[in-house]
């Protein structure tokens, strides 16, 4: 089989030869200009490309552009730019050269060829899963942050623009999580393992380090009191929808250029271009937004500076003005070509943010909680170009960028001690000493401050050639990534520490005794195009290599993993596309998980508490265990994918099967250990001192603590499906239909030990050790129809959401009832000889009714610059109660009720 491929491959590579060399495959030049249709002004920065080949181009400062080495036959070209809508020309190629000049509107409401749902990229010939949103699908839903642009995606449910609370992407897998407030293991790494690009610049949670000791009675993995994204992916609600000009989001294997991620990638890309300034102020029960921007040409087209400035303040309760969430941001822009010929181009970044999510005291709350998580920070980037030709056939790409943040997170509490004046240490070493007794009653104040530095840097060579009939651009590039915290850490009064249990201490802990985290990664990718008994065929071949703390060239202290990728497509019929891809990807572990807290547990060996303060005494021996996991490493994903696309007669559908697996994710496991204390017996009691002590026996205390471990494992399926009907001119309403089926499964291979014992009345004996397996699998099927109505003579456009929940339902599987093994109170571990393997008891499944969502949204363009929008979400109200028997607990279903309303000017 293997030989007859390769025979095959052989066959088609002397067949397109020959073609080529006696001349019966001549090749054709395009070229071109593209100018506004309202002014005809020469557009910029335009991306020219051909569907079913890898030939592009980007427009000059003139508008010109040149795509060479075409097939003399029916081509079609796609010009694409921010702020211009998108046109679609086909074409002839009948001579050596043909001459085109475009005109291409600007994206405004008023065009009947506005956009306001995601695109997928797998349109025509194009390689893997990726759905693009342009800024009049953004301005459409009248976003509050990145969050909520992505309910446009096959399998993406309608939220409420809310910024209560840390918001996290969860693609290609439905939700592992019992509990939306405190997400599982497997949600989490789905978060960790997608990939945020800011302007080309992959931006890093690696270095967040906000987080809290759990208290053990609570569940291994508790969320800190305060807001915070820490070991999971960015809290989308850092970035301001109104800034944003595209995003593009790559769930299908990604190219070898994009490194530490699982899942995919989110490409956000702000503005960079010339455009009229705008003032923006939106509206709901919640939010208030405002936005500033504008963007200038200087010295004809060659020098571009843009700014923009958005403030928002929001309140999940507007009866409850201590609870607030606040975000400003800023953006500078400058663009330059340093010469006529644009050889040479650069654009710089700078942008600032601040956010505060912040629950004040309440009024007559005696326990006087508060508590606060404040985010600021600075980031600057460097994108350069050096072209070695005119038509930029090779190049030479650098990118470069400095993150560099405050977050600080607060919590107060007034804890009562209902056992009386206990006992506390202040020893961060194993060691026996007196102790003191604390305050029955006091108010603890714990801060967290964090200094997270983010370092990126990319070289990245690009060279386009054509050899024997066949379209190459080859990519090389290398990069470097540094993360590093060196924050205060976690403080607070040692005699006043937070809520713990019993035996358990606290200690403060400074970020700065952390090391850093460096990865060296290099990758070859290969994009190749031809025809193949002429049909089109494209296929993406790359590898990387990453390298984790490198130890060494091959190396690396946490893994070195070489990831191979390939996406290929092939034209079926005129206008039916077959494609596919395989690839692996890995992600590094974040600071947290390679380095967490010490765990310190005081042990009380002698305690008398006298009525004269001088004659009492406490014995406290304190343990403290390192919780590091020695086999810590990366964890990876395998993904594959295969689909079609059709695009016939303004009908395109597009259908993708997928598969992924990802092994080795983090989660958090609670371990026993086995600690020894002296015990004191009392020798002589003079008055007026403590009492005179000696050693009467050396006890043993089984103790439990927490530490994240490479355990999880997740498996998830499905189906997506993208179509888009054309209008229909009666009523002048197209249809865009997405959906997905989506099922996923996690499971927890670390052994399970039932620590639950350990905080019993009476110590116990042995911890029972379980086998491995437990875990939850979940199913998801939904379906959103948007009838999408553009009106243009009244600058109008309204689309109506019916989203439809189909199947919802998930069900855990918990570990035997049988124990494989036990420790002991001597710290031995023993399994049971000969036990028959168990498998993992599915739980009851909880199944969910079907689910109906309607939501209405409307943008109309006024005069003078002026534009309103409107939304309503959930316009039946629909919200009806599920109780789940597992959890025990009532839910309502759908998001409540909710509208909202947006002004936008632009300045003449």
């Amino acid at each position: 089989m293997t030989f007859a491929i390769r025979l095959i491959l052989v066959a088609v590579l002397m067949l397109q030869t020959a073609r080529t060399v006696f001349g019966q495959d001549r090749r054709a030049m395009l070229v071109g200009t593209v100018r506004a249709a309202e002014d005809s002004l020469a557009l910029s920065e335009v991306f020219v490309r051909v569907i079913g080949s890898s030939a592009f181009a980007m427009t000059d400062a003139k508008g010109f552009f040149r795509l060479e080495n075409l097939p003399r036959t029916q081509v079609t070209v796609v010009f694409e730019r921010g702020g211009v809508a998108r046109k679609v020309v086909s074409l002839e190629l009948a001579d050596v050269e043909t001459r085109i000049e475009v005109f291409l509107n600007y994206a405004s409401f008023k065009s009947s060829e506005v956009v306001v749902t995601a695109k997928e990229n797998a349109q025509g010939g194009e390689l893997g899963t990726a759905s693009r949103i342009e800024r009049s699908a953004i301005e459409h839903v009248q976003a509050s942050s990145l969050a909520d642009v992505l309910q446009l995606l096959p399998g993406q449910l309608a939220q409420n623009p809310t910024l209560s609370g840390v918001r996290q992407s969860l693609l290609r897998q439905s939700s592992l999580s019992t509990s939306a407030s405190n997400p599982s293991a497997a949600d989490r790494a789905n978060a960790l393992g997608t990939a945020i690009v800011l302007d080309g610049v992959p931006l890093s949670n690696n270095a967040n380090l906000q987080t809290n000791l759990t208290i053990l009675n609570s569940p291994a993995g508790t969320l800190p009191p305060f807001a915070s994204a820490e070991g999971r992916g960015l809290d989308l609600r850092q970035f301001s929808a109104d800034i944003i000009e595209s995003i593009e989001v790559i769930r299908g294997i990604p190219s070898a250029r994009h490194g530490d991620l699982t899942v995919g990638a989110i490409l956000v890309q702000t503005r960079a271009s010339a455009y009229k300034p705008q003032a923006r102020l939106r509206l709901n029960p919640q939010t208030v937004e405002s936005t500033l921007g504008g963007g200038w040409n200087f010295f004809d087209k060659r020098t571009g500076i843009n700014a923009e400035l958005s403030f928002t303040r929001s309140q999940d309760d507007p009866r409850r003005t201590e609870e607030l969430f606040s975000r400003l941001m800023g953006n500078l822009t400058w663009s330059q070509q340093w010469d006529a010929a644009a050889r040479l181009t650069t654009t710089t970044r700078a942008s600032f943010y601040t956010t505060l999510d912040e629950r004040l005291q309440f009024a007559n709350d005696r326990q006087q909680i508060e508590r606060s998580a404040q985010d600021r920070g600075i980031r600057a980037s460097l994108f350069s170009v050096f072209r070695f030709d005119d038509d930029a056939r090779t190049k030479l790409e650098w990118t470069a960028s400095l993150n560099y943040a405050e977050q600080l997170g607060r919590f107060q509490e007034l804890i009562t001690r209902g056992d009386g004046r206990f006992p506390l240490s202040d020893a961060t070493i194993d060691t026996t000493k007196p102790g003191v007794f604390g305050d029955i009653e006091y108010l603890n104040r714990t801060s967290v401050q964090g200094l997270p530095l983010n370092v990126y840097s990319r070289l990245e060579a690009i060279h386009k050639t054509w050899v024997a009939g066949w379209s190459h651009q080859f990519f090389f590039g290398a990069e470097v990534r540094f993360d590093q915290n060196r924050g205060d850490g976690r403080t607070f009064d040692v005699l006043r520490p937070p809520r713990q249990n019993f035996t358990v201490g606290e200690r403060p802990r400074a970020f700065s005794e952390i090391p850093a985290l460096a990865q060296v990664s290099a990758y070859l990718e290969d994009r190749v195009a031809t025809d193949i008994f002429g049909r089109a065929f494209l296929a993406q071949i790359g590898v990387r290599f990453d390298n984790i703390q490198p130890t060494g060239l091959f190396s690396g202290r946490f893994g070195a993993a070489l990831s191979p990728r390939v996406n290929a497509t092939l034209e079926l019929l005129n206008g039916v596309w077959l494609r596919g891809g395989y690839g692996t990807t890995v992600k590094s572990p974040t600071l947290s998980q390679l380095f967490p807290d010490r765990k310190y547990f005081d042990l009380v060996g002698f305690n008398y508490f006298a009525p004269n303060p001088a004659e009492r005494l406490v014995m406290i021996t304190t343990r403290v265990v390192e919780p590091k996991n020695p086999n810590a490493r990366y964890f990876s994903a395998t993904k594959a994918e295969l689909g079609i696309d059709v695009s016939l007669g303004g009908v395109t559908a597009n259908v993708v099967a997928f598969r992924e697996v990802t092994d080795n994710a983090f989660g958090i496991s609670r371990l026993p250990v086995v600690l020894t204390f002296p015990r004191f017996r009392v020798v002589s009691t003079p008055a007026g001192r403590p009492p005179e002590i000696a050693v009467a026996a050396i006890d043993t205390f089984i103790a439990a603590y927490d530490v994240p471990v490479n355990s999880r494992d997740i498996h998830s399926e499905g189906i997506e499906l993208t179509l888009d009907l054309p209008e229909w001119s009666l009523v002048r309403t197209s249809l865009n239909i997405t959906g997905a089926y989506l099922r996923s499964r996690t499971t927890d291979d670390a052994l399970f030990f039932n620590t639950d014992v350990i905080f019993g009345t009476t110590p116990p004996q042995r911890v029972d050790v379980f086998q491995s397996g437990i875990g939850r699998e979940s199913q998801l099927l939904t379906t959103s129809a948007r009838f999408i109505t553009r009106i243009p003579e009244l600058s109008m456009v309204i689309s109506l959401l019916a989203q439809t929940i189909w199947i919802d339902a998930d069900r855990p599987f918990n570990r035997g009832t049988q124990p494989i093994g036990s420790l002991d109170r001597q710290g031995n571990l023993a399994f049971l000889p000969e036990l028959p393997a168990q498998s993992p008891q599915a739980g009851l499944e909880q199944t969910r009714p079907m689910l109906w969502l309607f939501n209405a949204r409307l943008t109309k363009e006024l005069p003078s610059g002026i534009r309103f929008a409107f939304f309503v979400n959930n316009v039946l109200t629909e919200r009806p109660l599920f109780f789940n028997t597992e959890t025990r607990a009532a839910t309502q279903r759908n998001p409540t009720l909710f509208f909202g309303a947006e002004v936008f000017y632009s300045f003449q």
